[in-house]
């Protein structure tokens, strides 16, 4: 009998290990940095890299002395150029987490992006472009992801020679779904590694 008490206790602390939150909180200025907290235990990424290429992430003790990519971004292609590009990485991240979008809960939302320069016609150019790509990439993210609170200020400001792009984001999600869509991940690598695999045995024996 003490043996089946430790059995159903071991299943329930697993049971609500399983069910506890991975809460990630996600700031964006001219830096992009990511904070993931379960239970007791914390990780904060320094200056995140969002696009994707082979630039190393830089060491907390050296990012006050580095652009960030965020802001190296908007250097290179221009605000309204940066936010299409953000706007791009994250519908394609949306498609790719198709099995965890169901089950994340945004928290906490706050965009603000004011569109500014020394031109008042650039920067009605640029606040339309900005508007353009902004507006439909966040409906598209509303119609997947529940939002508990939200505050978006997409204006611009022809008093203010800089542009303004700052964001704050806390998500939620259960670490039984996380580990699911992993194993998800695994199998279909397996998958397709077997069936390659197997096409090349095919077309050697050929």
């Amino acid at each position: 009998m003490t043996a089946l008490w430790i059995i159903l206790g071991v299943v329930v602390v697993i049971c609500l290990l399983l069910l506890a939150p991975v809460k990630v909180e996600v700031i964006l200025q001219d830096k992009l940095s990511a904070t993931f907290k379960y239970l007791f235990i914390k990780h904060k990424i320094h200056n995140v890299n969002p696009l994707l290429d082979d630039k190393p992430e830089i060491p907390a003790e050296e990012e006050s002395d580095k652009l960030g990519y965020i802001k190296e971004l908007i250097e290179e292609k221009g605000f309204a150029g940066a936010i299409t590009e953000l706007c791009d990485i994250l519908k394609l991240f949306l498609k790719k987490a198709e099995r965890l979008i169901p089950h994340i809960i945004v928290s906490k939302f706050n965009l603000i992006i004011q569109v500014g320069s020394d031109d008042a016609a650039i920067t009605a150019l640029e606040y339309g472009a900005v508007c353009a790509v902004a507006y439909p990439a966040l409906g598209f993210v509303e119609s997947l992801v529940k939002f508990k609170k939200q505050k978006i200020d997409i204006s611009c400001d022809y008093n203010n020679e800089n542009s303004v792009l700052e964001m704050n984001a806390i998500l939620k999600i259960r670490l039984f779904f996380l580990i699911r869509a992993f194993n998800s991940f695994v199998l279909s690598y397996i998958k397709n590694a077997i069936g390659n695999n197997n096409k090349k045995d095919g077309a050697t024996n050929g």
